[in-house]
């Protein structure tokens, strides 16, 4: 039987070391809040507020690539996520 850490099985390929320092950041209240997790998606949107926000001073050609940087952030926010416009 594998070690669990607060019930849940951990992976065969962590050491114990490791182990035991994942199980004392799970009884942090940043590792349950998802504080990180949440300040990048309030910074994504932020910024896609103020490109659409600033745009008529930004004009399109420091507008756009600010759009396509917002864009990529946001993309490698969530792995999971694909690029839409890769399926066109």
């Amino acid at each position: 039987m594998k070690k669990t850490i607060r019930g849940m099985r951990s992976s065969h390929y962590l050491h114990a070391e490791q182990q035991s320092r994942i199980g004392a950041w799970k009884r942090q209240w940043v590792w349950r809040s998802e504080l990180p997790t949440w300040c990048v998606l309030i910074a994504i949107y932020a910024g896609w507020a103020l490109v659409v926000y600033h745009w008529e001073q930004l004009g399109k050609w420091l507008g756009t690539p600010l759009f396509l940087l917002v864009y990529v952030a946001s993309a490698r926010a969530h792995p999971r996520s694909s690029y839409p416009l890769a399926t066109c």
